[in-house]
C-alpha cells in the first residue's frame, strides 16, 4: 500500500513538472509572436487533460491561455480560449465560487474598452470595437453559467458579474447597457448615481423622474424590494432637481407615486395599491411600460390576479435585457 501512494504521488509530480514545462514552451511561443500555433497548442492540450479528467489543470490551463492571448493584443483567440472555459464550467456543472469568479474578472479586464460615447458605427479602431463586442459575447456566457447552476438566487446571472459590466458601461458612457446590468448587480448606490448622470447628460430636465421611476420598477417586477429603496434613496439625494427636498415632492408627481408604492409594496393591501393607480394614472401614462410593470409588481406584491394575456409585457422585455 506504501508503494502504491508512493507511485502514485510521484506519478503527480511528473504530471506536475510537465505541465509546467508545456506552460513555459506556450508562453515562450507568444513571446515570439507565434500566436496561432500557441493557441491551437493550449486548445489540444486542453482537449487532453478534459478526457484524462483532470479537472484542476483543465481550468488553469484554459485561464492561462485566454489570459496570455488577450494581454499580447490577441482578442480573437483569447476569446477563444476564455468561452472554452466558461463552456467547460457550463459542460461540468461546475459551482460557482470566488476563485472562479475572480478568474473571470481578471480576464474581463482585459479587454480594451471602447473610448466613451463610441458604438459600431463610429470611426474608431476596428480592433477596441471588436474587443468591446467580444468582451460582452464572453460576459453573456459566463452570466448563463451562473444562472444555470446558481438556481434561483441567481436566476439572472451572478450580481458580481452584472457589477463589472455596469461599472465598465457607465465609465464608457453607454448608459443605456449599464443601466441593464445594474439592474442585477446590487449596487444601489452606484445605480443611482449613474441614473443622475445619464438623466443629466442625455435627458431633458421634464424627464428627471421617467429615470429612476423605471429602475425601481423594474426592480419590483424582479422582486428585489430593498435594493429598488435603495436606488430611489440614492438617486433623490443625488439628482439636483430633488435633493434638497424629502417626499412627498412638490413638482413631482411620478416621484410621489413610486414613493407611496414602495411604502405600499411592505404591507401588500391591494385596494391601497389600486388606489395609488388610480390616482396616479395621468403621471403614470408617461411611460407606455409602466402599466405592463405595474401588472406585475400587483401579483408579485398585492396578491392580485394576473391580467389577461396580451402583447409582450414586462417578462419579456426582462428577456431583452438579458440577452
Amino acid at each position: 500500500m506504501a508503494s502504491k501512494a508512493k507511485y502514485r504521488g510521484r506519478g503527480k509530480a511528473v504530471s506536475t513538472s510537465r505541465s509546467s514545462k508545456v506552460a513555459e514552451k506556450l508562453q515562450e511561443k507568444i513571446r515570439e509572436g507565434n500566436y496561432y500555433e500557441a493557441h491551437q497548442t493550449f486548445r489540444a492540450l486542453y482537449q487532453r487533460y478534459n478526457a484524462q479528467g483532470r479537472e484542476k489543470e483543465a481550468i488553469e490551463l484554459l485561464c492561462k491561455g485566454a489570459s496570455l492571448l488577450l494581454e499580447h493584443s490577441q482578442c480573437e483567440s483569447g476569446t477563444d480560449m476564455a468561452l472554452l472555459l466558461v463552456n467547460h464550467l457550463k459542460g461540468q456543472k461546475t459551482p460557482v465560487n470566488q476563485d472562479l469568479l475572480d478568474k473571470l474578472g481578471h480576464l474581463f479586464s482585459l479587454y480594451e474598452s471602447p473610448p466613451a460615447n463610441v458604438s459600431s458605427s463610429s470611426s474608431a479602431p476596428n480592433l477596441i470595437l471588436e474587443d468591446g463586442a467580444a468582451r460582452e459575447t464572453f460576459m453573456r456566457a459566463a452570466l448563463k453559467w451562473t444562472s444555470m447552476v446558481g438556481g434561483e438566487e441567481w436566476k439572472y446571472g451572478h450580481p458580481q458579474l452584472h457589477k463589472l459590466l455596469a461599472l465598465a458601461y457607465w465609465k464608457e458612457k453607454n448608459f443605456v447597457k449599464a443601466r441593464e446590468h445594474f439592474l442585477y448587480a446590487c449596487q444601489p448606490e452606484d445605480h443611482g448615481a449613474m441614473l443622475v448622470e445619464f438623466a443629466t447628460c442625455k435627458g431633458y430636465p421634464s424627464e428627471a423622474e421617467l429615470f429612476v421611476s423605471q429602475a425601481v420598477l423594474q426592480l419590483l417586477v424582479i422582486r428585489n424590494r430593498p435594493i429598488a429603496k435603495a436606488v430611489f434613496s440614492s438617486y433623490t439625494q443625488l439628482h439636483p432637481a430633488f435633493r434638497t427636498e424629502l417626499p412627498p415632492f412638490r413638482t413631482a408627481p411620478l416621484l410621489n407615486f413610486i414613493w407611496f408604492l414602495l411604502l405600499a409594496s411592505e404591507k401588500g393591501d391591494k385596494e391601497v395599491f389600486q388606489c395609488l393607480r388610480e390616482c396616479y394614472a395621468l403621471a403614470i401614462n408617461r411611460d407606455p411600460y409602466f402599466n405592463e410593470y405595474l401588472d406585475k409588481i400587483g401579483i408579485a406584491f398585492f396578491g392580485l390576479p394576473a391580467p389577461p394575456k396580451g402583447g409582450q409585457g414586462s417578462g419579456g422585455l426582462l428577456q431583452q435585457l438579458l440577452g
